[in-house]
C-alpha cells in the first residue's frame, strides 16, 4: 500500500486542490494506492467492507489519477472524481 495522502494544512490543502471541508484536515482521510492492484478494485473491496458494516466513512475513487480515497467522517458518503 502507498499512502498518497494524508494530514493537510489548509495552506496545503488549497495548494493542491482539496475541497474546503476536507476530511484530509481533520486527519480522517488517506488517499492509497497498491501496486498491481487497480483503483476500482481497491474501491469494490472497500465498499464491500463499509457494506458489511467494517467501517463508516467516505469512499472516492480516482481511477485517472490512480487512487482511492478513503474517510472516517462518521457517516457515509460515496464519490467517483476524475
Amino acid at each position: 500500500c502507498r499512502i498518497l495522502s494524508s494530514y493537510r494544512s489548509p495552506d496545503y490543502n488549497r495548494a493542491v486542490g482539496g475541497v474546503g471541508l476536507s476530511q484530509h484536515m481533520e486527519f480522517r482521510a488517506l488517499d492509497i494506492a497498491f501496486n498491481g492492484v487497480s483503483p476500482k478494485q481497491v474501491y469494490d473491496r472497500l465498499m464491500e467492507w463499509r457494506k458489511a458494516g467494517r467501517f463508516t466513512g467516505g469512499l472516492g475513487l480516482y481511477p485517472s489519477s490512480g487512487f482511492v480515497h478513503i474517510d472516517t467522517r462518521g457517516s457515509n458518503a460515496t464519490w467517483r472524481g476524475s
